[in-house]
């Protein structure tokens, strides 16, 4: 008889992360919607004020759309960081979301001189090998 399997079961874990998981999409979706409809007022009222120089009265919505950005790109963050736990100790990973004690790892040479950042750090063993894994970000300029 086989022993039972240690790892837990990955829809167990994630069902009890998912009101979590749409709590962070519904809060992103009404940041998003209050932006857009907090620049057409704002919009409106400069359009009296510049009449001349009409870019102004787009400046509003230049605004919302940068702000969506950030917004949409804050809650895929939060997904991950509730996600990625559960699924690496389903693997018998351990996960951590800050990645520099993985670039203290590699050598000198093999990244260039640059901003170099790293985040979603696995590390473990997979089929008796030890897995060090984690994404890096190269910013040259």
């Amino acid at each position: 008889m086989d022993p039972p399997d240690p790892t837990p079961d990955l829809g167990t874990a994630l069902a009890d992360v998912m009101p979590k998981i749409r709590s962070a999409t519904h809060q992103g979706w009404a940041m998003i919607i209050a932006a857009w409809v907090l620049a057409l007022p704002v919009s409106a009222i400069l359009k009296p004020l510049v009449e001349k120089d009409f870019l102004w009265v787009l400046a509003p919505f230049g605004a919302a759309a940068i702000l969506t950005a950030v917004i949409l790109r804050h809650v895929k963050h939060r997904h991950v960081g509730l996600i990625m736990p559960h699924l690496a100790r389903t693997m018998g990973l351990s996960f951590r979301r800050d990645g520099k004690a993985f670039l203290a790892t590699l050598p000198e040479r093999l990244l260039p001189k640059a901003v170099v950042t790293a985040e979603d750090h696995l590390t473990g063993r997979i089929g008796g090998r030890e897995v060090d894994l984690a994404e890096v970000k190269v910013e040259t300029g």
